[in-house]
């Protein structure tokens, strides 16, 4: 399962438990779950809330990751900041601080 290297040495997750097909990282109050899938990488994307959207910006930007430009976008009428970044696999994760 390649996204688990990219959530423990990139988003700084640790490792609560791993099998063949699915593992559970967690980082502070945050747990989740992957598991393997048919589909293609690129059609997969994952999207997190996050309480500092530079901060977190900075830590893949400094392991050499190159994450996208921090922007701001609109949802239900509020403006948030907003950085998508792709792991060399495909998958696109978008980092939104909630207004």
């Amino acid at each position: 399962m390649p996204a688990v290297g990219y959530f423990t040495q990139v988003l700084g997750f640790s490792l609560v438990k791993k099998g063949r097909t699915a593992a559970v990282p967690k980082r502070d109050d945050a747990q989740i779950g992957l598991t393997v899938s048919d589909r293609p990488p690129e059609r997969a994307s994952c999207y997190f809330p996050v309480s500092d959207v530079e901060a977190l910006w900075r830590e893949p930007d400094a392991k050499g990751i190159e994450p996208g430009e921090i922007d701001e976008q609109e949802y239900g009428g509020k403006r948030s900041p907003v950085f998508f970044a792709k792991e060399p696999y495909g998958v696109c994760y978008r980092f939104t601080q909630p207004a």
